[in-house]
């Protein structure tokens, strides 16, 4: 090994130091004798975390926005009283930056869309309401806004009518507004099922556009969702002035799916996340799995790839982001096999074609706690990733803030996936693992003393480099890492629900 990477490598540990924490914290609501601790989107600027919520204050209700440094530490609480009732409605990105700066906010005040423009620190700059969509038979909200190319602003959203006989039947429809630079509305269309082409081959007429909002190459726009209860999942393609166009609709007939969650990876393609849509049936919970899915929006063309192994008896994917190495992060929330408990947190880590690579569930950092959610996951300068949501704390009798930091394997360790150096590094997990040698060249050999179902070999930018099944009676294994570019690497034992129970760092020369 030449001097320069001995160098680097024993500099290693005082650069993360400086750069890196991990974390997972709960704040406190800002006035608890009136109101909930809630947030439901989360905003990276450098290397501050904030968290966007709309709360109860003393005599008027208003917004709050939750800065947090590197380390969790709160730096600043802004509060904005503004006495609306806002409704994030608990959907990811309703808040966005601009390209002009300042940030831009969709959703609905008590009962009828609402927008704001904000500046760099939050501030309302201007406001955009249509209150005459509220009614003794109908309300409506904004759920999702996106900046075009030409600076205009597209929002969707849903418009809910009261129809049957029967108390509290309803139906909603999707509803598009688009607004220029300068909030001056260009056009406002409603659209039923039937306008759009689509039937409901189960449930109620609802649409319900949560999942994205996207501008294609040609002016066209893209909205994601799901229509129907059971839900199917949707994709509805308007042109510029909000003419339907074209949709694709997918579903489970029996148990129906949540929203897909979509980013973009091309030029009109798409990746998504979601999963089936927990909900009761005859006093069962029916459980799902995460699944991943394309589009390209030019041809409308889906594909649909596997559900991947992880039931849930409540909750879903709320969130993807894609991450540096190409991959995908599905974020979401769930009872993990039993109806019993408070739930947790879950972290789903694919490769750019859609396979495992690894899967993090996460609780709050209380004991005694219950229903906790997240709503929001971004993907951090670092390489790591953070999420936001909330849950009650019987400690503070009352919902507080959750924002969870975690490194690029979904460690909150501190540098769980930028491993430091050594021949055979202990971990403060419970099972012993040894790798020798280390550093190494080509063939190591691997032991380990607890019951493992594989290996993995992660880079640090969290990329599955290697993987080994391996049977529950073995403890040690040879392999051979030549064909590996030389660098840092964090082995991981993995149980038989692809959790870690043991780590050990490894050089590769």
């Amino acid at each position: 090994m030449n001097r320069s990477l001995i160098l680097f490598l024993l500099l290693i540990p005082v650069l993360l130091n400086a750069q890196y924490t991990y974390f997972n914290q709960a704040y406190q609501p800002a006035f608890p004798e009136v109101g909930i601790g809630d947030a439901s989107n989360l905003i990276c600027r450098g290397d501050s975390l904030m968290a966007y919520a709309f709360v109860p204050m003393p005599g008027q209700n208003g917004r709050r926005v939750l800065v947090v440094n590197g380390e969790g530490v709160m730096v600043s609480d802004l509060l904005f009283p503004e006495g609306d009732d806002y409704h994030v409605v608990g959907f990811s990105e309703a808040i966005f930056p601009l390209s002009e700066g300042g940030y831009f906010w969709s959703g609905s005040n008590g009962g009828w869309p609402i927008m704001l423009r904000l500046d760099d620190n939050f501030a309302m700059i201007q406001r955009i309401e249509y209150q005459e969509m509220f009614t003794d038979s109908s309300r409506a909200g904004f759920f999702k806004s996106a900046e075009f190319g030409n600076g205009d602003i597209v929002s969707d959203g849903r418009y809910v009518h009261i129809y049957g006989p029967m108390p509290g039947e309803l139906f909603s429809n999707l509803i598009l507004a688009r607004h220029d630079t300068l909030g001056n509305e260009l056009w406002f269309r409603e659209y039923t099922l039937s306008d759009l082409n689509i039937t409901i081959d189960y449930g109620g007429p609802f649409a319900f556009p949560a999942g994205g909002l996207f501008e294609l190459s040609n002016g066209d726009i893209l909205v994601f969702g799901n229509i129907g209860n059971p839900h199917d999942c949707y994709a509805i393609k308007f042109d510029s002035v909000g003419n339907y166009l074209d949709h694709v609709k997918w579903g489970h007939a029996q148990y129906g799916d949540g929203s897909a969650w979509p980013v973009r990876i091309g030029v009109d393609e798409f990746a998504f996340g979601y999963s089936v849509f927990s909900h009761i049936t005859n006093d069962n919970y029916i459980f799902g799995r995460p699944r991943i899915g394309w589009l390209s929006a030019g041809t409308m063309e889906l594909t649909l790839g596997n559900f991947f192994d992880h039931p849930h008896y409540y909750g879903g994917v709320f969130d993807m982001e894609r991450a540096p190495d190409g991959g995908f992060v599905m974020f979401g929330k769930a009872n993990q096999n039993t109806i019993v408990g408070p739930g947790s947190a879950f972290l789903l880590k694919v490769n750019s074609q859609g396979q495992e690579e690894w899967y993090q569930t996460y609780l709050p950092p209380e004991t005694d706690f219950h229903t906790p959610s997240g709503y929001d996951l971004e993907m951090t300068p670092d390489g790591g990733m953070a999420f936001v949501g909330n849950y009650f704390s019987y400690e503070a009798m009352n919902y507080v803030t959750w924002i969870v930091k975690t490194d690029a394997c979904g460690e909150l360790v501190f540098n769980g996936c930028g491993p430091q150096v050594g021949v055979e590094e202990k971990t403060d997990l419970p099972n012993e693992l040894r790798i020798y040698p280390n550093p190494a060249n080509d063939i190591v050999q691997i032991n380990w003393t607890c019951e493992a179902s594989a290996l993995v070999l992660y880079s640090t930018l969290g990329q599955q480099a290697l993987r080994e099944s391996v049977s529950p009676w073995q403890d040690a294994l040879a392999v051979d890492l030549s064909a590996l570019p030389s660098g840092l690497y964090v082995l991981k034992l993995l149980d038989a629900s692809n959790r870690p129970i043991a780590s050990v760092s490894v050089v590769k020369e």
